[in-house]
């Protein structure tokens, strides 16, 4: 039978590093759950346990591990619950097996399971980070963060950038205050509704373009800066991230403590690997083949089978034109259709992803609720 941890990664790792010891017939309850049930609910065991079991695990005696002293030996209390830890795990392991063989997704529990071991062994080699090459990237972000600090003062105050105050100087605005910066954009016969990334990027003038870069580099700063180097380990001189095989409810990967996939290019390259290379591949448009076998779409299958593009050959059935008329605009949309509907994406977050690429272009915001709402019609009829 199966052996059951609610957290497979977490022993993996522990038997691996400490034993150099491979654990075999997973049965993680955490993944499980998550197969079972993608909304992301609670997975942790004293949920698993009342839902499964019918049972209510008292997790108040978990603390008191910490204060055991060398030698001394478990109390009663400590016993039970640990007992009760493992006892629990069965009925839990039988009715989620149940449930996973119900749905047809063995094969893909199973892939899951075999994988807690491989993503230990990520988290226990670490990554190698060129420190002293990282660092000079950090003060090249610091120097464009302050160049565009001060382009935004010159924008939203063109006459008066800093305010002297004896030997001092500070800014007219702080970019950071939601009420300075509608005022501030105000003054320029600018009226924001918010300040939040969808209302400033569909707004046509430099300082909304200048804010959103500044806002960039300074979530590079945060998220890259003395924190993220901080958390090199000091023996090891790598960074141990805690890596998430199922982190988002559409089962791609997530990294935390720090998060590394979301690393900017430039830091990619401070990754000291020394004689080994690191080797990308990427399936071509992965989600929308597996789309068009389950839902047997004749447009896209057909797309798939002759070669075609398929996002040219959905923006031609949209708007009725040959496949070699259709624009670069035209194009897009049905792009952004094609995998933001796979996501359940709305009518309001594609208005905004098409009034944003609009800009980019050079042109004024156009694309209002109906006309998007129009064209969702159009695709869902092509």
């Amino acid at each position: 039978m199966a052996k059951d941890y609610p957290n497979a990664k977490f022993e993996q790792a522990f038997m691996l590093f400490h034993l150099g010891a491979k654990i075999n017939n997973i049965f993680d309850t955490k993944l499980a759950e998550t197969l079972i049930s993608p909304s992301f609910t609670s997975t942790s065991l004293e949920t698993l346990a009342a839902k499964y079991a019918g049972v209510k695990l008292d997790k108040s005696v978990r603390m008191s591990f910490t204060e055991i002293k060398p030698l001394e030996a478990f109390t009663e209390a400590q016993l039970v619950y640990a007992a009760n830890d493992v006892i629990v795990l069965f009925p839990i392991w039988k009715a989620q097996k149940e449930l996973i063989s119900k749905e047809g997704m063995d094969a893909v529990a199973e892939l899951e399971f075999d994988l807690t071991g491989v993503i230990a062994s990520m988290e226990i080699e670490g990554v190698p980070v060129d420190t002293q090459k990282w660092r000079s990237k950090i003060e090249g972000y610091a120097k464009e963060h302050e160049a565009s600090r001060l382009k935004m003062n010159e924008l939203l105050f063109p006459n008066t950038v800093q305010e002297q105050i004896g030997m001092f100087t500070r800014d007219a605005i702080n970019l950071n205050s939601p009420k300075q910066i509608k005022g501030a954009f105000a003054n320029i016969g600018v009226k924001l509704e918010a300040t939040n990334e969808r209302e400033i990027g569909i707004v046509n003038h430099p300082a909304s373009k200048e804010l959103l870069h500044y806002r960039k580099l300074q979530k590079i700063m945060t998220s890259y800066g003395d924190t993220f180097l901080g958390a090199i380990h000091p023996f090891t001189n790598r960074i141990h991230p805690d890596w998430q095989q199922i982190g988002t409810a559409t089962g791609r990967f997530a990294c935390k403590n720090p998060n590394l996939q979301q690393m900017p290019d430039e830091f990619r390259q401070c990754v000291s690997l020394a004689d080994y290379a690191i080797v990308v591949a990427d399936y071509s448009q992965i989600e929308l083949r597996i789309l068009a076998e389950y839902s047997g779409d004749e447009k896209f299958m057909e797309a798939f089978n002759s070669g075609y593009d398929l996002h040219k050959a959905t923006a031609s059935a949209m708007f009725n034109i040959p496949i070699d008329e259709v624009t670069k605009e035209q194009r897009f949309i049905a792009k952004t259709i094609n995998f933001g509907l796979a996501y359940g994406m709305g009518p309001n977050k594609l208005m905004d992803m098409l009034n944003q690429e609009a800009m980019k272009d050079g042109k004024s915001a156009k694309f209002n609720i109906r006309q998007v709402q129009t064209i969702m019609g159009r695709y869902k009829k092509a």
